[in-house]
């Protein structure tokens, strides 16, 4: 019975974000006006991440009523359920810092420094890492402070960078729905019952709320959502590696097309001595929607890149240091050489001193 259980509260968690991202998309609450920098031309509420939250707590609270997590654990019922509840507690915690930001639009120190202490409250409870795979000796032990600084720096960057990615519609939820689903399949296959559950809630409420984004946009996760969604793939590997010994390197993997992204980005801003926490639009992803792609095709390429790196994730969760970071080479290394050729495509001088294409009865403006 337990096992039901916990096949419903995926379902609770689709249903409970689909309806409350229904009745959000109808609303104007929290109107995400457009601007020079926004890839949408009408008023559209960011207010999906209160779907997605409702839909993870909902599915959470089924979970602890039905008892499921003993079916798939030799753990008591009890312990359990007390982690379980205050990783809740802990995403809703992400999820309402995005909110205030969504509001009040939060100054970018405050913020930070509000996500710091989050991860640093995390960890504190939770653990930070005790050792990373590495190319040649195998497996490298961190000493306890070092460990919970790297987990620390980890959980805010990864935030902010799945914050970054979300500009598309689609986009962030569509890969975050295939990177969590396959992280709840390595989590019960090593033996992880509250990262299992939770990935899954998470998996479960980012497609009832991914109908009203995509593609017609008609709802935006918002901060609120990228918060909570951002906290919670990069704290349940942490959880997943301490209770079972999942690669660290998994996540980085399987979301590869983001993070590579979001660093190459970085690192073009900074060579172009431009400043690197003012809001723009130079990802890959944005370039692409800048030289004529649609969200659909732009949304599709790095769903389809996700799904592929997250099957790598899968292949090598359990292999030996070195095939991991080998494939940590490939990937990255292949995400590269695409980016460079995105960039060469969509250079706006050269789209600039290219002909004109004259379509069919329009004239060009020389004419």
């Amino acid at each position: 019975m337990s096992a039901v259980v916990l096949s419903a509260s995926g379902m609770i968690a689709l249903c409970v974000a689909f309806i409350a991202a229904h009745l959000l998309a109808r609303t104007s609450f929290l109107p995400d006006l457009p601007n020079e920098r926004s890839s949408h031309a009408r008023p559209t509420p960011r207010s999906g991440g209160i779907a997605i939250t409702l839909g993870f707590l909902a599915a959470v609270a089924v979970a602890i009523a039905g008892d499921a997590l003993p079916s798939i654990s030799h753990e008591g019922g009890a312990e359990l359920s007390l982690t379980l509840m205050i990783f809740a507690a802990f995403a809703s915690v992400a999820a309402a810092v995005g909110f205030i930001d969504d509001r009040f639009e939060l100054a970018p120190l405050v913020k930070l420094l509000s996500q710091i202490v989050l991860a640093i409250a995390f960890v504190g409870t939770f653990g930070g890492l005790t050792g990373v795979p590495a190319p040649v000796i195998g497996s490298l032990s961190l000493p306890g402070w070092l460990g919970s600084i790297i987990s620390t720096f980890w959980i805010v960057a990864f935030i902010n960078g799945y914050n970054f990615m979300d500009g598309a519609n689609g986009i962030a939820s569509s890969a975050a729905i295939v990177v969590s689903a396959a992280l709840a399949a390595a989590a019960a296959a090593t033996g992880s019952p509250v990262v299992v559950l939770c990935a899954l809630a998470t998996s479960f409420a980012l497609i009832g709320f991914l109908r009203l984004n995509f593609p017609e946009g008609r709802l935006f996760m918002g901060d609120s959502g990228s918060h909570a969604v951002g906290f919670i793939l990069a704290s349940l590997p942490l959880i997943a590696t301490r209770d079972s010994g999942l690669t660290p390197l998994f996540v980085p993997i399987a979301m590869a097309p983001f993070l590579a992204d979001v660093a190459f980005t970085l690192v073009r801003r900074g060579l172009a001595r431009k400043p690197l926490l003012q809001a723009h639009r130079d990802h890959i992803y944005q370039l692409m929607l800048k030289s004529g792609a649609t969200h659909t095709r732009v949304t599709a390429w790095y769903a389809a890149g996700t799904a592929f790196c997250t099957g790598v994730a899968l292949a090598v969760a359990t292999t030996p240091a070195s095939v991991q970071w080998s494939a940590v080479f490939a990937i990255y290394g292949g995400a590269l050489l695409v980016f460079v050729s995105v960039i060469r495509s969509t250079d706006e001088t050269r789209l600039e001193r290219q002909p004109r294409r004259r379509l069919k009865g329009v004239p060009t403006s020389a004419e």
